[in-house]
């Protein structure tokens, strides 16, 4: 099919023009939803060879969304390839933001001002690793959403860390030990978190005084939980600040004196702050929804978990699993890192969330 006849086809059929976003791909073209404008297909040039074909010339290829269901049918017919679908990895982005790089849309994200390799956050909506797009090369614009964003550039990171810090109203703190959470890389969610970090302790305690410097200075009492980057140079960079009790300070239940829940409580009675030693080293593991399964969860593997010591089963009651959803977690304690390494890679094979057959 020549890509007049699909022009053609697509607006015959879907009742939609080809949109033209780019202006230094000109002949790309996006096609949205009639309704809700979100995109179903990208008209794109690609080398051969990034194709699998032996060839360097250019093909102009269809990207198509599908559902996870069609994935197998479609990819058994004459000239349909899985799609150049990038590994996500979580970066630390240039944070001196400056109004040249807000984009309000696709219209305004120009490579040459804005060069390779970037992230695009979106302005609203957005949460984890919601609405955030790594683009590191010229395959992964698709990717790119076309809605008001903030456009940073890309910064490689070692470690992700993160410090629970209390306050309250007379400006007296708390600190939590730093925990240290290790992403999947595929789903770019917290695959799990371990208490303390294992980093050397002038980095413990750089992100400890950072954390408190950066409460104090909001000046209202509260419960904060501190996300950070360690650069490969060793800087820490302030990531992100919830006000709340947070994914990475759960396993503080089994692992401290008081949990972050009790620091809330306490807060919110206006009772002293309370302790927040660490008395074993601990790690989370979350339970994500695994891959081709949607529908009535179950947890496989929870027998190997219930005969393990010190593993405590966190399970969120979410009536249904879909692939990445996060179902609950599981806090494991040790006495030593290669003992909690150990439970933390046993969970990991025998534990899976899967629809419930």
């Amino acid at each position: 099919m020549h890509r007049a006849e699909l022009l053609e086809e697509i607006a015959g059929r879907y009742g939609v023009a080809a949109e033209y976003p780019w202006r230094r791909y000109p002949q790309y073209a996006v096609f949205r939803h009639a309704g809700n404008r979100k995109w179903f297909a990208v008209l794109m040039n690609l080398p051969g060879r990034k194709l699998g074909l032996a060839t360097e010339e250019e093909v102009a290829i269809l990207n198509v969304k599908i559902r996870a269901e069609e994935n197998s049918l479609l990819r058994g017919m004459d000239g349909v390839l899985p799609a150049l679908v990038a590994t996500l990895t979580h970066h630390i982005a240039d944070l001196s933001a400056t109004q040249d790089n807000l984009a309000d849309s696709l219209a305004d994200v120009d490579l040459e001002r804005i060069p390779l390799p970037f992230v695009q956050k979106t302005r609203t909506g957005g949460y984890d690793g919601k609405g955030v797009q790594v683009i590191v090369t010229e395959e992964d614009l698709p990717k790119l959403r076309d809605v008001p964003s903030v456009i940073e550039t890309l910064c490689p990171i070692a470690h992700e860390i993160a410090v629970i810090v209390a306050a309250d109203d007379d400006g007296k703190t708390v600190v939590y030990p730093v925990v240290e959470m290790i992403f999947d890389k595929v789903l770019n969610l917290v695959d799990y978190v371990q208490m303390p970090t294992f980093l050397n302790a002038d980095i413990r305690k750089r992100a400890q005084a950072l954390a408190v410097e950066l409460v104090q200075a909001f000046g209202a009492a509260g419960l904060y939980a501190v996300e950070m980057f360690v650069t490969q140079s060793g800087e820490i960079w302030i990531n992100e600040t919830a006000p709340r009790v947070h994914n990475s300070g759960h396993l503080t239940i089994e692992a401290c004196a008081n949990s972050q829940f009790e620091q809330m409580w306490r807060l919110l009675a206006g009772m002293p702050l309370a302790s927040v030693q660490q008395y074993r080293l601990a790690a989370m593991v979350n339970l994500i929804g695994a891959y081709g399964h949607s529908g009535p969860a179950v947890l496989e593997g929870l027998d190997e978990v219930l005969a393990l010591d010190e593993t405590f089963i966190h399970w969120y009651g979410k009536a249904e699993t879909r692939p990445g959803r996060k179902m609950g977690h599981i806090t494991v304690l040790a006495d030593h890192e290669p003992a909690l390494k150990a439970k933390i890679d046993k969970i990991r094979k025998a534990v899976r969330v899967v629809r419930y057959r």
